[in-house]
């Protein structure tokens, strides 16, 4: 948190929809500051991933669970078989497969994941229903082309995926409809 100095107090004005207006337009600069500089991290990292990974050795994810999604995923697992999966809990497992394979997974690799960890989504047609779950979950992941799913806002250099701007998920339309196959390998 910022602490104004007594030079900036003496520069404020009385008003206080004019000092609020500021102090979020200083927020946003400096919020858009800090995604930049977490950019450029994001981007460091996987190239030490690539460059330092041994075959065998896991390489520690760059996101570590926080607490809601370490109990959701904590919860799911005690949960009994046939029990339906979630948005939530369907989110915080992808993330977790994507984040632990370290590049972008397709539905079909998701799907074998989740069966390996013991969290095996529920269905008719589990591919289609991870399909509609991914779909819901456009603000988190990103299908790219003959990759897979990877994180909207993190960029992928081993498939030349550069990121987008967490600003720019939400401005979105958000009526967009369900595609039907998003999946290359589905095809196939």
């Amino acid at each position: 948190m910022v602490i104004p100095s007594l030079r900036d107090s003496r520069s404020m004005t009385h008003d206080p929809i004019k000092n609020a207006t500021e102090r979020l337009d200083e927020i946003r600069t400096e919020i858009g500051t800090l995604q930049a500089e977490a950019r450029e991290i994001e981007s460091a990292l996987a190239v030490m991933r690539r460059f330092t990974a041994v075959p065998g050795r896991a390489i520690a994810p760059s996101i570590q669970p926080t607490a809601v999604e370490q109990n959701i995923e904590d919860t799911f697992k005690r949960a009994a078989p046939g029990f339906q999966m979630g948005q939530a809990e369907f989110e915080v497992l992808a993330k977790k497969a994507i984040n632990e394979t370290g590049r972008p997974m397709t539905r079909t690799q998701l799907l074998r994941w989740l069966e390996t960890n013991g969290t095996p989504l529920a269905g008719m047609d589990a591919s289609k229903n991870a399909g509609t779950k991914l779909w819901r979950a456009r603000g988190i992941f990103v299908n790219i082309r003959g990759a897979g799913y990877w994180f909207r806002d993190r960029p992928c250099p081993t498939v030349g995926y550069p990121g987008e701007p967490a600003e720019a998920v939400f401005q979105r339309e958000e009526d967009a409809d369900v595609p039907e196959d998003d999946d290359e390998d589905e095809a196939a």
